[in-house]
């Protein structure tokens, strides 16, 4: 059976559309109150992210946003009882719940888990992106996940062994 093209994403945050909303939300993200895990994957305080954008770049089909006082009805139903933020995949036939709430809070920050977790989703559900004709093997993060690791490698503590002299005893945290 041949996987369906996606056509287009639609990334549903949990705010509202508004310049006020915009002020709590970018209060939240200062003061890492329970804020949106979408948003904070896409978007800083002075905006979209650079490393979004060019992770957005790869996907290959226009990523629109909404927020949730802009969600359509056909958008309601898609997301049924879920929680927000999720990600929406449109077809030529449908709009599909991609990722729900709890998949993209599983990203923990991560936009190489994010691209991923698309790509896996959209295999799962027979679906595809256009520049992509095996979704789960072909995808393009490789390079993404190898400088996050190099990454925390660099921002690890190191552990320095110090050598015992004679007759001092080690401490065992134990009185």
């Amino acid at each position: 059976m041949d996987k369906e093209l996606i056509t287009r994403l639609y990334f549903a945050y949990n705010a509202n559309s508004g310049t006020l909303a915009a002020i709590v939300d970018s209060a939240k993200k200062l003061l890492s109150i329970n804020g949106c895990p979408l948003c904070a994957l896409t978007h800083s305080l002075a905006g979209e992210k650079a490393e979004w954008k060019t992770c957005r770049d790869t996907i290959g089909v226009p990523v629109d946003y909404v927020h949730k006082d802009e969600l359509t009805a056909e958008m309601k139903a898609a997301v049924g009882s879920e929680p927000l933020p999720c990600v929406l995949a449109r077809t030529r036939n449908s709009l599909v719940l991609l990722l729900t709430a709890d998949t993209i809070r599983r990203c923990n920050g991560s936009l190489a888990d994010l691209r991923g977790r698309l790509n896996i989703h959209a295999a799962m559900r027979n679906l595809a992106f256009p520049n992509e004709t095996d979704t789960v093997s072909s995808i393009p993060v490789v390079a993404e996940v190898e400088a996050a690791r190099a990454r925390l490698i660099r921002t690890q503590p190191a552990r320095v062994s110090v050598p015992q002299e004679e007759g001092e005893r080690e401490f065992s945290g134990q009185g």
